[in-house]
């Protein structure tokens, strides 16, 4: 038998020489754990970094082809461009210019001028449309004109009494009858600074009242009354665009009225409606007004100086309203 002794110390190094070997073990499996993890996280940044190639290839791939497209698009683009820019251009159909025969009216006076305007179809044509004329009556169109802008305002009243008329019926005769005795009247009546003022303040810049009617002494002294195509027109332009208001729808219905119808209506078919205001003096034929043609209606202003022979002049003005009406 082996001594006691000898024998537990063989045990307890026995004992010592497992528990190396387990620790050993432990270390052992502790490693390759670790390792494993190592390899696994590496095989995983692997695949990432092969996915992002992928990603990033296939993103390079989608530019690539984005670009080639629009080189094409821009190709196509200048293509057609270029294209565009050789062809010819198309000849757009040109309006013919509204033109009439004036002949007559200057083979009978010195200075002419027209101007004819179309309110639906807005044609125009004219001469001499800014160049002062004398405007003989013409000129109390201008003074109805400030009368009524006084009665809109309330200024004066219409029913206003002067001697045995109203202010309205004096109008009336001024126009209708062209009454220069009834104008006389009215411009005392109104004044004719004020008149003036009301003339410039509106726009009318080639119109002035610088005599009364029938005022040969002025005349002599170099003063007269004047207008202009221009001035006319746009007095009325007023008349036609504001028709169906107040004042301006008495002052055409006043026109309508006009007993003088030698000139723009003389030509015209029976019961044609013309709105118009007639000027004479030796040397002048003048007439303005609107003719109110069911398609088409239009203004119309004749102003004629230095007349050598008033009935082929006023012949004249009437054939040219008759080329308008017939346009």
């Amino acid at each position: 038998m082996e001594p006691r002794r000898e024998k537990f110390s063989r045990q307890k190094n026995q004992r010592l020489g497992r528990n190396i070997l387990v620790v050993v073990i432990g270390i052992i499996v502790i490693i390759a754990a670790g390792i494993g993890i190592a390899v696994a996280k590496n095989r995983q940044g692997q695949a990432a970094q092969s996915r992002a190639k992928q990603q990033s290839l296939v993103a390079r791939k989608k530019a690539q082809s984005k670009a080639k497209k629009a080189a094409a698009n821009r190709s196509q683009k200048a293509v057609k461009q270029t294209a565009k820019a050789t062809e010819k251009p198309k000849k757009q159909p040109t309006e013919k210019a509204l033109t009439f025969d004036t002949q007559n009216l200057t083979a009978n006076a010195q200075k002419v001028g027209y101007g004819i305007y179309y309110y639906n179809s807005k044609p125009s044509v004219g001469s001499n449309q800014d160049q002062p004329f004398i405007s003989a009556s013409v000129i109390k169109l201008f003074i109805m004109d400030y009368l009524y802008d006084q009665i809109k305002q309330g200024k004066i009243s219409g029913g206003h009494y002067i001697d045995n008329h109203s202010v309205d019926e004096w109008i009336q005769l001024m126009i209708q009858q062209s009454d220069n005795n009834a104008t006389n009247l009215l411009i005392d009546f109104a004044g004719m600074t004020e008149i003036n003022q009301y003339i410039q303040q509106q726009g009318y810049t080639q119109t002035k009242l610088e005599r009364k009617m029938l005022d040969d002494a002025a005349r002599n002294q170099g003063l007269d009354n004047y207008t202009s195509v221009k001035d006319v027109l746009q007095f009325l332009n007023q008349l036609y665009q504001n028709r169906d208001q107040a004042p301006y729808s008495k002052m055409l219905t006043i026109m309508k009225g006009q007993q003088t119808r030698t000139k723009i209506p003389s030509q015209l078919p029976a019961n044609t409606v013309v709105a118009n205001k007639t000027g004479e003096l030796a040397d002048v034929e003048n007439d303005v007004g609107i003719v109110f043609k069911d398609n088409d209606p239009f203004a119309i202003v004749v102003l004629t100086n230095q007349v050598q022979n008033p009935a082929a002049e006023r012949q004249a003005i009437g054939a040219l309203s008759l080329a308008a009406f017939q346009k």
